[in-house]
C-alpha cells in the first residue's frame, strides 16, 4: 500500500498541485494539519487559495484522512467533502497501522512512546514545516515537512509511505528540486 503524507499545506493551492504530482499514484493520503490558514506566524504562502485548495482536496478520489493542525478550525469542515478529525487520523495497511497527528501536542518522546505501546508501523506528524525519517524499532517516525512554508533551512517537501507485507519504506521529496531528499527503509 502506498501512503502519501503531506502537512502544512496552509492554503497554497499552488504547491498543493506541485505536491499532489508525488502523491498521485497513493492508495491513500493522509494530511497532518495545518491544511488552510496560514496562522498569525508565517506569512501568507505563494498561490494561497483557500476555496481553491479545498476543491482540489475534494476532487481526490483516494481517501483522504486529516489530523485536525493549530491552525485548522472547526468551520473549515464546511468545504471538505473529507471529515478532519479532531487531532488524530489513523489507517490499516498491510505493513502495519499508521498514526497522524499535527504535531503540535505530541513530542518526540511521546510519539516514540505510542509507537512502542500501540505497536504502530508509523508515526506520522507536521507542525515543525521540518522533513525528517527517523527510524524507531521496526518502526518510523516522519514528518513530511511543509508543502508551502519551509523553516529551519529545510525545503519544501512531501512524504510517502510504502507499507506492505514485503517492502516498509518512508521518504521524503524535497518539491523545489524535484527530488528524493531523504529515503529509509524500516
Amino acid at each position: 500500500m502506498i501512503l502519501g503524507v503531506v502537512s502544512d499545506t496552509h492554503g497554497s493551492l499552488l504547491w498543493w498541485r506541485k505536491a499532489y504530482e508525488y502523491l498521485k499514484d497513493a492508495d491513500a493520503i493522509i494530511h497532518c494539519g495545518d491544511v488552510f490558514y496560514h496562522g498569525v506566524k508565517n506569512p501568507i504562502p505563494e498561490g494561497y487559495d483557500t476555496l481553491g485548495l479545498a476543491q482540489a482536496l475534494n476532487e481526490i478520489r483516494v481517501p483522504l484522512l486529516i489530523a485536525k493542525g493549530n491552525c485548522d478550525s472547526s468551520v473549515d469542515q464546511v468545504v471538505l467533502d473529507f471529515p478532519m478529525s479532531s487531532g488524530m487520523a489513523s489507517i490499516h495497511t498491510p505493513g502495519g497501522v499508521v498514526l497522524a497527528q499535527h504535531g503540535d501536542v505530541a513530542d518526540r518522546s511521546v510519539q516514540e512512546k505510542w509507537v512502542r505501546r500501540a505497536h504502530l508501523a508509523a508515526f506520522v506528524s507536521g507542525h515543525t514545516h521540518i522533513p525528517k525519517i527517523e527510524k524507531v524499532g521496526d518502526a518510523v517516525l516522519m514528518n513530511p515537512g511543509s508543502v508551502s512554508i519551509p523553516l529551519g533551512g529545510s525545503f519544501r517537501s512531501v512524504g510517502k509511505l510504502i507499507l506492505d507485507c514485503n517492502r516498509r519504506c518512508a521518504t521524503v521529496f524535497n518539491l523545489e528540486a524535484s527530488c528524493t531528499a531523504v529515503e529509509e527503509e524500516f
